[in-house]
């Protein structure tokens, strides 16, 4: 079986950002050891020097414009990262608007239990 080439107004697209469409700036959760907001501050410098892969917006620009709707999902925190991920998904939007679902603000992303 092929895999799908054409796209139609009927396709919903659904992306993860961090190591999917642009490389990760988190390490394992499992491996951070300092404050979170320490680690929030680092992650916000890091991440204001990454941008998209060159071939997700090749593919963004060829099978997107025309889907339904298209949505970005992250494990980034609005208060923190909201603005870096606005900017570094501004140049998909001359293609297609799109939705950006943030992690909740006031949730760890680490369980106390």
């Amino acid at each position: 079986m092929e895999p799908k080439t054409n796209f139609s107004m009927i396709d919903i697209f659904i992306f993860d950002i961090d190591g999917c469409i642009m490389p990760d700036i988190f390490p394992n959760i499992k491996e951070i050891k300092i404050d979170n907001k320490i680690a929030d501050h680092e992650y916000t410098k890091k991440a204001s020097n990454v941008s998209l892969f060159p071939e997700f917006i090749e593919f963004y620009k060829k099978n997107c414009p025309n889907s339904l709707a298209v949505y970005f999902l992250t494990g980034r925190k609005q208060k923190y990262y909201g603005r870096i991920t606005q900017s570094q998904l501004k140049p998909l939007k001359i293609y297609k608007r799109y939705s950006i679902k943030h992690f909740p603000d006031n949730k760890p992303h680490i369980s106390k239990d």
